[in-house]
């Protein structure tokens, strides 16, 4: 018998849906008390993300990472994550196709390899290596979990977890 050999082709997926706040304390209450979301992961007030697959990301934080500096905003207050396999292939593809690129490839001040750009109608777009990825650079860069858990401000049992899968 024959075995047939598929083409798999690996797809980006989106990841995260984070909308820009001016507080995540008073965002967050709204989104667990009025929504009943559930939230995954907390970061020092300035990211708040829901098992849904919705984050808060506080604008301020949002504008300079992304940016350089702070901006306000008439709308597009958000932005789509994606995580690829293939980040520097994706870049290529983006910068080949004429998006309007934020940034190139850059580490985030959270160590994940990330880069930027626009949708057609203007939106933000992030295109980033899996974070599983990220915290493994830092595990095989000799970090200890909790070195990795300041430096990334993920929670020790999604390291854990991350690390738990690698092997």
């Amino acid at each position: 018998m024959h075995s047939k050999l598929i083409n798999r082709r690996v797809q980006m997926q989106l990841t995260v849906t984070a909308i820009f706040v001016e507080d995540t304390e008073i965002s967050k209450e709204f989104y667990v008390d009025v929504l009943k979301q559930t939230v995954a992961m907390e970061s020092e007030g300035t990211y708040v993300s829901f098992e849904s697959g919705l984050a808060l990301w506080q604008t301020k934080m949002a504008t300079e990472t992304i940016f350089g500096a702070a901006k306000k905003f008439d709308g597009h207050s958000f932005e789509l994550c994606f995580e690829t396999e293939t980040l520097e292939e994706d870049f290529k593809k983006a910068c080949d196709a004429g998006a309007g690129i934020i940034s190139k490839i850059e580490p985030q001040p959270w160590g994940q390899m990330v880069f930027r750009m626009f949708d057609p109608d203007g939106h933000i777009i992030e295109i980033a290596e899996p974070l599983a990825h990220t915290v493994q650079r830092f595990l095989d860069s000799g970090y200890t979990h909790e070195q990795v858990a300041a430096v990334t401000h993920l929670p020790l049992e999604m390291i854990a977890g991350f690390a738990a899968e690698a092997e």
